[in-house]
Parts: C-alpha cells; structure tokens; sequence
C-alpha cells in the first residue's frame, strides 16, 4: 500500500535539528524504497521560534500541524533563553501546541469562539462526554475502546495546569486516537483500520502499561509510581523537590 502523508518537521533548538534532519533522511530513504510520498515541510517553534518571531509557537507553525499527517519534534528550550518570564520561554511552544491539539470544549472567554459557558454548562458537558466515551463500544465484537477518562485537574498540579486538556483519554488495548482527529480533523467513521506503522504512543490507559521497578536495595514503598523516580534521584542527591512534584523517595 502506497502512503501519502504531510509531514511537519519542528527542529526546534540544541541537538533538535540535527536529530530531525537525520530522521528525515530515513523517512525519505524509506519513502524511495517503498515508493511512498512524504511531503515536509520544516517550521520553527521553541528558541528559535522565539528568535524569528518572537512567539514560540508562531500560528503558522500550529495551523500546519493541524493540517498534517504526522509531526516529528526535534528539542525545544537552552540556557539562552532561560531569563525569559514564564509563558514566554520556548517550552511553552510545547504547551501551546498540546493545547492546540487536545481534547478541549470551546469555552467561552478561553477559544476564540468559545460558545460553553464556565461552570455548571461546562461540566456537565465534559460528563456527558466523558460518560459517552465510557459507553463506546466497537460494533464488530463489542469490545471497549475506552478505559478511563481522566479530568487533569483533578490528577495533576502546577503552573502549567492551564494549559492542559479539558479531559484525557486513556484507551484500551489495541485502540488510540486516530493520526486525524489528533490534528482536529473529524473522519467519517467512529472506528477504523489503521494501516500505518503503529510503533508506540501514549494514548492507552496508564493502568494497562505497567512497569518493572529494580533497584540495589530494599524499596519500603508498597505502590511505587512512575512519579516517584524523579523525586527519588533529587533526594538521593540532597535536593529538595520542588512544591509541584507529586512523586515520593521508593527509599
């Protein structure tokens, strides 16, 4: 099967172009050999987003991703632009972009044609979605497509919370949102194949990815949690973790 797709490329700063033109040379490489069509279009975001025009998400670079197939992300952010006031470095071209490409509701006074009002409308709406997600069934064996609907103000914190989706989807095994409607297009059927290389994402539900914990020593810790690991290397180096961590020392 021949594949066409548009492809942005996002460099962004540090080692990012060097490891987006590399993975280029392979897409285009496999492209040839497998006589697909790939076509790339290169735009800035981060630091240097920042450089050229002030803005580390510029809308021309979100309005491409919409528009694409697939986006491959170099690096974003450096010591050159950390003095610059929070919400206007270079990651927040990332948080930016997730916002851009996220589960939203069009709240009035937040999107630009926000019709839900805040409060009571809006979560009610985001219930009845979330309920409707829940109940999704897929009609050839009637599996569940979806495990769990997670409400990010509820199970996270911080500075950045803003910027996060009204709700989070967690899949079930073997189902993820499609390449399409991850860049806001809407297909025409609820389910469909998918053809493409599926290789890893982040959209099944954290409860079916568990993981194996190993360590040098006994850990105490009955439930040890992904978010506890980086709170666990500040403390074994004497650092004290910031307010916002969420994790807990294994030790």
């Amino acid at each position: 099967m021949k594949l066409k797709k548009k492809i942005v490329l996002l460099p962004g700063d540090g080692i990012g172009p060097e490891v987006t033109q590399a993975a280029a040379s392979v897409l285009q490489e496999c492209a040839r050999e497998f006589q697909h069509h790939f076509e790339m279009v290169e735009l800035p975001v981060g630091g240097s987003a920042i450089e050229k025009t002030g803005n580390p998400l510029p809308n021309e670079t979100l309005d491409a991703c919409r528009k694409a197939d697939a986006i491959f992300l170099g690096a974003v952010g450096g010591p050159k632009w950390d003095a610059l006031p929070v919400g206007k470095r270079p990651e927040s071209g990332l948080l930016d972009l997730r916002r851009g490409l996220g589960l939203y509701v069009n709240l009035r006074g937040r999107e630009k044609n926000g019709i839900v009002a805040d409060g009571t409308r809006r979560a009610e709406l985001l219930r009845s979605i979330s309920e409707r997600l829940l109940a999704l069934r897929d009609p050839r064996d009637g599996a569940t497509v979806v495990d769990a609907v997670y409400d990010p103000r509820k199970v996270f914190r911080g500075h950045a919370l803003e910027s996060a989706p009204d709700l989070i989807i967690g899949y079930a095994a073997g189902y993820r949102g499609s390449w399409q409607t991850a860049l806001g297009g809407t297909p025409e059927s609820v389910l469909e194949d998918n053809n493409d290389a599926w290789i890893g994402d982040h959209c099944i539900d954290r409860r079916r990815v568990p993981g194996a914990l190993l360590a040098s020593r006994p850990i105490p810790l009955a439930d040890p949690d992904l978010r506890d690991i980086t709170v666990t290397i500040l403390k074994e180096f004497g650092v004290s973790p910031n307010d916002e961590m969420q994790g807990r020392s294994i030790f």
